[in-house]
């Protein structure tokens, strides 16, 4: 058996963190959400083990770009870079989990690759000597700090704490479910120039988010799992809004029909 290195524990880290992120995604269930990432994280999973057993060169760099694959989709395309933005959400501690594994991912890729060509791989005791993996340990104390604070902010939300006191009562309500990361109804009316109420009941068990756009400007307002989350908004001008769920966007939308 091929000895331990640094890069690998990285690699293995990395592909960690990714499964840990989607298992978190699809509310720690294997279903449908889950099982359609599955063939993505195979690729940059298998690389690993093999690489485990078998270390040229070569395949330190294809399993850490195999690895890197998914959570750079995730965070660039699927869900889109907003998703680190969302601390108080659930999903928030997935986005830093996914950020952390692109990192590992590279850098055990990458600098593995160029010190098995050197012929001088890193001990772990060596990797966490270097400049390197200090770097590292700091960047992952600093999202575990990152990822506390928005699941204690997370549990406050959802806590049924929120008594605010608003100078005016909206004139409408307008009811939303999120199910089977789904919105329902996906086409809303509400009036143009009143203040209307959406009450949103996640029955899901992952957050959603509802977050849309007017004049260039997006707005978000975090959905905990299994609460009814009350959104008060207005439009001053009639037209059609998009409404969207950021981690589970592009599938998971509707429209608000302002008139």
């Amino acid at each position: 058996m091929a000895r331990w290195t640094f890069d690998k524990m990285l690699l293995v880290a990395a592909n960690a963190l990714a499964l840990f992120a989607e298992f978190e995604h699809s509310g720690f269930a294997v279903n449908a959400d889950f099982l359609q990432t599955v063939p993505i994280l195979a690729g940059g999973l298998l690389l690993t083990i093999v690489l485990i057993f078998y270390e040229p060169a070569w395949l330190y760099l294809v399993a850490g770009i195999g690895s890197a694959v998914l959570p750079l989709l995730v965070l660039s395309v699927f869900a889109g870079p907003q998703i680190l933005t969302l601390s108080g959400s659930a999903e928030y501690s997935g986005a830093l989990a996914l950020a952390l594994a692109v990192v590992f991912a590279l850098v055990g890729g990458i600098g593995g690759f160029l010190r098995a060509r050197r012929g001088a791989s890193w001990s772990p005791a060596q990797g966490f000597g270097a400049p390197t993996g200090v770097a590292l340990v700091l960047l992952t104390v600093l999202a575990l700090g990152m990822g506390l604070a928005s699941a204690l902010a997370h549990d406050n939300a959802t806590s049924g704490g929120g008594g605010g006191v608003g100078v005016d009562v909206p004139h409408a309500t307008v009811a939303l479910t999120t199910k089977d990361i789904q919105f329902s109804p996906q086409s809303l009316d509400v009036p143009v120039g009143q203040l209307v109420e959406i009450d949103i009941d996640n029955q899901d068990n992952v957050d959603h988010t509802f977050t849309y756009a007017v004049n260039g400007t997006t707005y978000g307002h975090a959905v905990p799992a299994g609460v009814i989350t009350k959104v008060i908004l207005k439009f001053d001008q009639p037209g059609d809004v998009p409404f969207w769920c950021v981690p589970h966007s592009p599938s998971m939308k509707g429209v608000m029909h302002v008139a």
